[in-house]
């Protein structure tokens, strides 16, 4: 009895889902021998965007298993090469996205030569995506190929945009060659170089009349700014629903599931929604953290994910200016806070974010920092005030406390021996801990009220609320807790001096509420200051590399100098601890998110 029909897409399932692991893991061996248990072999479709096992090798820069896919591809079958994913990729267009598989390239057009020629959805072929994305050597290869006449056409798409337009719009004259520096001058010596090539490769002014508007030359490309993960809005409509499980676990933040599904079904990660959002879209604007962070534990290739663009033109940088209404804000959390959270999380995204995407115009015309900036002008305001009251009511504190501090200087515990002019009790053990505690309460005091100024003086920019700011606050609250409990410590040793003859009982009475005031005011700061507190942890390394770890490298650097001017054999131990020391770490298969 043969298998019915839900059984053999049971199993075409399972095995998409095997193919897309192995890929995502490195598991080269793996794939190819799944692709021999397969019919069509390295063209089986294995993606939800119709990508092919070699459209998915060749895009992931795994060069040396697309040879090996290649090799398994009969002559006869070289036409095959041509398959189109769902945005009209090619093989040869997904290749072209990287600099490391040339020869791979080279492979496909000697099976295909028609690959050269072919375009995309968006009118670009192999040669235009090499230039967009500025890979200079794979732009350099496909330049040579094919007739000098035909060749030409491959400079442009259809709308008359050149490659020099992509260049410029996307930033790419920067390329950092093998045989170049990367000093400002062999920077700008590469982009002049890259800029030279491209200019005489460039139409544009071969067209008898303006078919091009110059004067928004970044129209083209604001619409469709990715090759690679872009579907037309009313194809993603038709043929996906409006919410995956695994978006909608996003959305809620159901970790255990989303990691669950991610798992099974690892292919899941470029689930669209109708609005074009993908999980790192969804992640970020409902600020589920805990995805992203699951996203990254689990090393799912984002690629394609970071250059998503959704149907409003907005990208993954965009999305934390655009907060959802419902999104279950924690009310107990301050303004200054609330915006240093959401200033953090831009910062982290840009760090992933495609870097010509960070100042990608959406449909409404905005870049991702200036949609940022609209969005949350009016949290800006709001903890621009909480701060300067927050500042001035703790300065008000800090101000009574040197007074009283002041003043306790002036009128010792037992006053002065009135012929001597020296304190009665300067002798006694508790004399020293009041001064002291006095002293240093004074000195907190004074402390705390000018960077408390310092807070109330600033300019209150945006970027200061990312660490400025929050750091001034802490610090200020440092000082003004330590200065409040050293006023007591100076209370208590009065207390102390004056009824030393009583009970013990009187001295752990007088203590407890000595430092009962602190205990108040110290809790009721404590969860600002746990928030406070994870503003400074960056620094703190920071500052723990630089005044410990780096004079103990300087040492060990000195006392190893001196081992080799003084014995050989001392030398060569030298040398192979700093040779092993050296050793180059592991390259990355995927783009981390933190």
């Amino acid at each position: 009895m043969g298998r019915s029909i839900p059984d053999e897409k049971l199993r075409v399932h399972f095995l998409n889902g095997e193919l897309y692991e192995a890929l995502m893991k490195g598991d080269d061996a793996k794939v190819v021998e799944l692709c021999k248990q397969i019919p069509e072999g390295p063209l089986h479709t294995s993606s939800i965007h119709k990508d092919t096992i070699l459209h998915m090798a060749t895009y992931y820069g795994k060069s040396e298993l697309a040879l090996n896919l290649l090799e398994m591809l009969p002559d006869s079958e070289s036409d095959k090469l041509t398959m189109e994913n769902d945005t009209g990729n090619t093989m040869l267009h997904e290749a072209a996205n990287s600099d490391k598989i040339v020869p791979v390239a080279m492979e496909m057009l000697r099976k295909a030569p028609k690959l050269l020629g072919m375009r995309n959805k968006y009118g670009e072929t192999a040669l235009f995506v090499a230039a967009r994305y500025g890979q200079m050597k794979m732009f350099k290869f496909l330049d040579k190929q094919g007739e000098e006449g035909e060749r030409k056409t491959f400079y442009q798409k259809k709308d008359q945009t050149t490659i020099l337009h992509a260049a410029i719009i996307h930033g790419h004259f920067g390329v950092r060659t093998e045989d170049t520096s990367e000093t400002e001058e062999g920077i700008y010596e590469s982009a002049m170089r890259f800029a030279k090539f491209l200019i005489e490769r460039d139409t544009s002014w071969e067209v008898t009349e303006p078919a091009i508007d110059t004067s928004k030359p970044q129209i083209h490309y604001d619409r469709v700014p990715s090759t690679f993960h872009v579907q037309a809005a009313g194809e993603e409509k038709k043929t996906r629903a409006s919410e995956t499980a695994l978006l909608l676990a996003t959305k809620k933040g159901i970790l255990e599931i989303a990691e669950k599904i991610l798992t099974v079904y690892p292919q899941a990660v470029e689930h669209i929604d109708d609005q074009g959002h993908n999980i790192l879209h969804k992640a970020i604007m409902f600020r589920q953290i805990g995805i992203l962070n699951l996203v990254d534990k689990l090393q799912i290739p984002t690629t394609r994910l970071v250059r998503k663009i959704d149907n409003k033109g907005n990208t993954i940088l965009h999305m934390v200016g655009i907060k959802e209404d419902n999104y279950d804000e924690k009310d107990m959390r301050s303004p200054a806070l609330l915006l240093r959270e959401n200033l953090l999380l831009f910062e982290r995204v840009k760090k992933i974010s495609v870097p010509h995407l960070t100042k990608y115009l959406n449909n409404d015309r905005k870049t991702a920092e200036e949609l940022f900036e609209t969005k949350y002008t009016k949290l800006w305001e709001e903890a621009k005030e909480w701060l300067k009251r927050t500042a001035e009511n703790c300065s008000i504190v800090s101000v009574l406390i040197a007074t009283v501090a002041f003043a306790a200087a002036y009128t010792v515990p037992g006053g002065p021996n009135q012929n001597t002019g020296y304190p009665i009790l300067e002798n006694k053990s508790f004399f020293v801990v009041f001064t002291l505690a006095d002293v240093l309460s004074l000195a907190f005091a004074l402390a705390s009220v000018m960077t408390f100024l310092s807070i109330l003086t600033s300019s209150f920019q945006f970027k200061d609320f990312k660490q400025s700011l929050p750091r001034r606050l802490m610090l200020g609250v440092t000082l003004l807790i330590i200065s409040v409990t050293m006023m007591m410590v100076a209370f208590a040793a009065t207390v102390f001096l004056l009824i030393r003859d009583k009970e013990q009982w009187t001295r752990i009475a007088v203590c407890s509420v000595a430092f009962f005031p602190v205990s108040i005011f110290v809790l009721s700061y404590l969860p600002l200051y746990k928030e406070l507190v994870k503003v400074s942890k960056q620094p703190l390394k920071k500052i723990q590399e630089k005044v410990f770890m780096q004079p103990l490298n300087k040492i060990q650097e000195i006392f190893s100098r001196f081992g080799r001017n003084q014995s050989p054999m001392l030398s060569n131990t030298n040398q192979t601890l700093a040779s092993s020391s050296k050793k180059p770490a592991t390259p990355q298969t995927t783009q981390g998110l933190v």
